[in-house]
């Protein structure tokens, strides 16, 4: 491999997998991840020893299953999850994270929080406190999503922590599946991938044609520094709006936390952003109109208003 190449590649070693083959497998029912995405977070997870982990991003608990039979042997290791829902975003009648109910061994380690934003339960006293040390966003796929999620996190994590995003070339497999409208939004993680500092890490045993769909990222001392590759990604086009609740709290938690001129930088991208969605809202209605009306009969009402204007 040319030594150009700022990427460590990971390969799961024989040990690695067998720790990860003797989970009941009955949570590959539930795992949104594939085998050998599985594996590569299991043997991240291994090989560094983390002792305080946090997930965003939680569904029926696939994930969460996986990384805390990885440290189910580190005595001090801890997993820290949040949900934006409370209920299983695929069935209301379950709560988020229900499977994990199914391996009662693994629960001592695991804390979860749902129904906020991550900014609700990151300054809660003596459980993070700056001491994250692996982190795996999994979360909405669409902008602004972990965008939002990893600033949300970033001032809590440790010097060298790892983190990881899961579908990273979502927006690939959705284009050639012919989910044109799902492939220009699902781009977030890559582009996540791509403006964050620090070593990249990469699957090393993937088929050649395909594109990494979980990839990590190994931070340093200028990952804090060059922000603002990360916050001029929120200028690109969001998929969802936060509430306005949601954008105060965002801009308050973010005043305790970065430096005055990202602060006036968001505030310009919320007024933004909101200004877009408002256009985007008028032709929806202008688009319903027209559909229900038909082009004919609106340039037939055009000329009457202005007909009827004209002899006023």
């Amino acid at each position: 491999m040319n030594k150009m190449v700022n990427v460590d590649f990971i390969i799961p070693t024989a040990d690695e997998n067998d720790i990860l083959n003797r989970l009941d497998n009955s949570y590959t029912g539930v795992s949104e991840m594939i085998p050998n995405e599985r594996a590569f977070l299991n043997a991240l997870i291994l090989r560094n020893s983390p002792e305080r982990l946090l997930e965003l991003g939680v569904s029926a608990g696939g994930s969460s299953i996986i990384m805390l039979n990885s440290i189910k042997d580190f005595p001090e290791a801890k997993l820290y999850s949040i949900d934006l829902y409370e209920n299983f975003y695929k069935d209301e009648k379950k709560k988020t994270g229900y499977f994990v109910d199914n391996y009662p061994v693994l629960k001592s380690k695991w804390e979860l929080f749902t129904g906020g934003l991550a900014l609700n339960f990151m300054d809660k006293p003596g459980i993070f406190g700056g001491e994250i040390d692996f982190c795996l966003f999994d979360t909405a796929h669409t902008n602004p999503g972990e965008i939002f999620d990893f600033l949300m996190v970033l001032p809590f994590l440790k010097d060298n922590a790892i983190v990881v995003f899961h579908d990273t070339s979502f927006h690939v497999c959705n284009l050639l599946r012919k989910r044109y409208l799902d492939g220009e939004r699902t781009i977030t993680n890559n582009l996540l991938m791509s403006s964050i500092c620090g070593k990249k890490l990469l699957p090393g045993n993937q088929n050649a044609e395909e594109f990494p769909n979980i990839a990590g990222i190994k931070i340093n001392e200028n990952t804090k520094k060059n922000l603002f590759e990360i916050f001029n990604l929120l200028t690109l086009r969001w998929h969802c709006l936060p509430s306005a609740k949601q954008e105060q709290e965002i801009v308050l938690w973010f005043e305790k936390h970065y430096d005055a001129y990202y602060i006036d930088y968001l505030k310009k991208v919320f007024l933004y952003q909101r200004t877009v969605f408002a256009g985007d809202k008028r032709l929806r209605i202008k688009n319903s109109i027209k559909g229900i009306l038909g082009a004919g009969n609106i340039k037939r009402l055009k000329k009457l208003v202005h007909k009827d204007t004209i002899f006023v």
